[in-house]
C-alpha cells in the first residue's frame, strides 16, 4: 500500500475529514487530496503532523517493504527543513539474487574443472 492510500485509510478509520487534516497541514483541501492520490509526496513535516493527528508513528504512513524512511536536515535562513527520501530496495534484492547466482555458477565451474582434471589423470595412467 502506498503513502496516500495509508493516509486515507487512517483518516477514514479515525473519522477525520479531509478539511480538518488540510487545516492541520495549513493547506487547501484540494492540495491535501493530491497527497491521498499520491500525486505529490508529503515532506517529513507533513508526515509527522498527519501521523500525530492519527495517533500513529510516521513510519506507519510510508509504503510497505519497498522503501526506507530517511530524514536529513538542511539548515537555511528560515531554519531546518526536513526531507522525506524514498529508497527503492527492489534493485538491492535483484543484485543480491544475481550475486548468489554467480557464486552458484562459479561453484559449478569449479566442480566441472575438478571432474575434468580427474578424467585427464585417469587417462594418463
Amino acid at each position: 500500500m502506498n503513502t496516500g492510500e495509508k493516509i486515507k485509510q487512517h483518516r477514514l478509520i479515525k473519522k477525520i475529514s479531509p478539511k480538518d487534516i488540510a487545516a492541520i497541514l495549513d493547506m487547501d483541501v484540494s492540495n491535501y487530496y493530491k497527497i491521498e492520490r499520491d500525486e505529490v509526496k508529503p515532506d517529513i513535516e507533513k508526515i509527522v503532523k498527519i501521523a500525530e493527528a492519527f495517533g500513529v508513528e510516521p513510519k506507519d504512513l510510508l509504503p510497505d517493504d519497498k522503501f526506507t524512511f530517511n530524514i536529513s536536515h538542511n539548515t537555511t535562513e528560515k531554519g531546518g527543513n526536513g526531507y522525506l527520501i524514498y529508497h527503492d530496495h527492489s534493485n538491492d534484492k535483484l543484485v543480491e539474487l544475481q550475486e548468489k547466482r554467480i557464486k552458484d555458477l562459479e561453484d559449478k565451474i569449479k566442480m566441472q574443472e575438478e571432474i575434468i582434471a580427474l578424467l585427464k589423470a585417469k587417462d594418463v595412467k
